[in-house]
Parts: C-alpha cells; sequence; structure tokens
C-alpha cells in the first residue's frame, strides 16, 4: 500500500503526524503545567533536618522557588535533608512556619530540555538516514542504469 502512495501524499502524511505530534505535546504542556506543584513531592523524608514538615500538616504553603536539581555539595553533606531522598529540592513558605524546603520528584524544565533534546536528536537522526538512503538508492539506479546500457550495447 505504502508503494502506491506518491511522494507529495507521503510529504502531506509526515507533515500532519509531525503537527499533530507537536500539538499533543503543547496540550500535554499546558495541562499538566499547572499542577506539578502539588502533586509532586516526597513526603515521607524522614532525612530532613530542620524537622519541619509543615505542609503535611496542613498548613497553608506557598512556593518560592520551583523545582530544582540539589548540588552535589548539599547532596553529600546532607545539609538540606530534602535533597537526600530524591536529589531535587524546592523552597516553600509554610503560613506560621516560615520557609523549609521539602523534596519533589521532577523537575518540569529539565524534563522538557531532555525531551526536546530527544526530539531534535530524531530528527537529526531520521533525516541523515533518508539522505543516505535517498542517495544509495540513486547510487543503485546509476549502477542499474550502467549496467542495463552495457547489456544492450553489446
Amino acid at each position: 500500500m505504502i508503494e502506491k502512495c506518491t511522494k507529495k501524499r507521503m510529504l502531506i502524511s509526515i507533515a500532519l503526524l509531525i503537527g499533530l505530534s507537536i500539538a499533543i505535546v503543547l496540550l500535554e504542556h499546558h495541562l499538566t503545567q499547572n499542577s506539578h506543584h502539588t502533586s509532586h513531592f516526597h513526603a515521607n523524608h524522614s532525612g530532613n533536618h530542620s524537622g519541619n514538615q509543615c505542609w503535611l500538616h496542613g498548613e497553608k504553603i506557598t512556593v518560592l522557588e520551583d523545582c530544582h536539581p540539589c548540588t552535589e555539595f548539599e547532596k553529600n553533606s546532607q545539609s538540606v535533608g530534602s535533597c537526600v531522598a530524591t536529589g531535587y529540592k524546592e523552597k516553600i513558605r509554610c503560613e506560621t512556619s516560615g520557609d523549609t524546603f521539602r523534596s519533589c520528584e521532577r523537575v518540569l524544565w529539565l524534563e522538557e530540555r531532555r525531551f526536546w533534546t530527544l526530539e531534535i536528536t530524531s530528527l537529526v537522526l531520521g533525516l541523515v538516514s533518508s539522505t543516505f538512503v535517498m542517495w544509495r538508492q540513486r547510487l543503485l539506479e546509476r549502477q542499474s542504469l550502467q549496467k542495463l546500457q552495457k547489456q544492450i550495447n553489446i
């Protein structure tokens, strides 16, 4: 079936699939952007040195800094207890207890960067592969044509 498709139809189909993929990624990003603060933190961390886990006691919190990776020093020295569990932390302000850190499961911007790196790598590899296939096809057609010309001339 794919052999019967014209080049124009194949290009249109590929463009539509790429557009649909981008639309899905943007929609997913928009839908998950608002909910990533509350659903991805590590609540059962016993290594929190300050002992201030106000978010577990129903205190109203405000996120001061988004989830981001801990430094190697913080991980090794365990100076920030929330870095031990997941390697990520976010700074929050509790209404009565004050500022503290809590563990979080993922860093949104880091995941997005990894995703786009994967997508760009896949695109580049796809373009290189398709270029090589087209070059090889032309080479084989040229060799076939030369062989046919030699047979006709003999």
